[in-house]
């Protein structure tokens, strides 16, 4: 049976724009993705980066925010503008984690904190690559629809979440309850839910395990491939409820795991926690989502969209 959380390789080379003032943090990135098979172009500000996208075609913009001139929040609405499906992804200091919440907000995908951990970061480019790989075309009709809803439950082991997150969110797109700039985050917390459900619900898989000494990333990727092909771990059930109007988005969740505190989660922008990997997801969905609710034991999570665009 095929890993449910594989990403697929891809035959063209994908290209990738990095921006940052800081030629040293530039060529650490360009040598890292280049050693992974990407290919990569720099920009050294704002203005130059726009130049870049104006001649090429980029497949993910990873930009730092501190740069003189044009920083990354207005490079990033820019890119919003011009190329609203082009996935940007913010680099940032701990001294501009605010900054990188109104990123969120403003379309980003996600963000990573300097010092770079670049197992962080080609786990978010897989995330993106996945969801834009998978992506189906729009459906004329779906710009009329006045409500729908839909109930699945689905054995972890044949749960595909990129496929999934992308058939969730699509009607969002064709009836104009986010615009398209936005969709990209929408897709991208759905996704993150949904990762939840399977890896810490049903697969009982703890985040910790990767920055743990004993292999970190490799020995959670493990472990996690293990209990997809173990029967007592691939066949618990992720439930997935939604309901869509003209004007309003609900997406329940609900795993078959043991559930957890979820009021015990630290945000993770506070000090000594922005390099854990506690509580991201959700804090990445709080910032998406307009309501987030969990029910007693934790094991389900209702999120709530309202129409941001007239």
């Amino acid at each position: 049976m095929p890993s449910a959380l594989h990403t697929t390789k891809h035959s063209v080379p994908l290209h990738f724009l990095v921006v940052d003032d800081n030629p040293t943090i530039t060529h650490l990135i360009e040598l890292q993705l280049c050693k992974a098979g990407y290919c990569c172009t720099t920009a050294a500000n704002g203005k130059e980066a726009l130049l870049q996208i104006g001649r090429n075609v980029f497949d993910l913009v990873i930009s730092d925010i501190s740069m003189p001139g044009m920083n990354g929040l207005e490079l990033l609405k820019a890119i919003k503008l011009k190329k609203p499906l082009l996935p940007v992804l913010i680099i940032t200091g701990h001294a501009t984690i605010e900054n990188a919440v109104e990123a969120l907000r403003l379309g980003a995908i996600n963000f990573i904190t300097k010092p770079i951990r670049f197992d962080k970061v080609f786990e978010t480019i897989n995330k993106v690559l996945d969801l834009n790989k998978r992506k189906n075309a729009l459906y004329t009709a779906g710009k009329y629809l006045i409500q729908e809803a839909r109930h699945f439950a689905i054995p972890t082991g044949e749960l595909y979440v990129s496929d999934l997150a992308t058939y969730l969110t699509d009607p969002l797109d064709q009836i104009a309850l986010v615009d398209t700039a936005c969709l990209k985050s929408v897709t991208m917390a759905i996704y993150e839910t949904l990762i939840n459900a399977v890896e810490h619900g049903n697969l009982e898989l703890d985040s910790t395990l990767k920055l743990s000494g004993r292999g970190g990333m490799a020995s959670f990727t493990g472990m996690k491939e293990k209990r997809l092909h173990d029967p007592a771990f691939a066949s618990r059930k992720v439930t997935i409820q939604s309901f869509i109007t003209a004007n309003m988005a609900q997406f329940t969740i609900t795993d078959e795991g043991s559930g957890f505190d979820y009021a015990a989660l630290v945000n993770p922008t506070t000090e000594g926690f922005i390099d854990k990997p506690h509580g991201r997801g959700i804090f990445l969905i709080r910032q998406i989502f307009d309501e987030v609710k969990f029910n007693d034991s934790g094991n389900s999570i209702s999120l709530v969209l309202h129409k941001k665009i007239s």
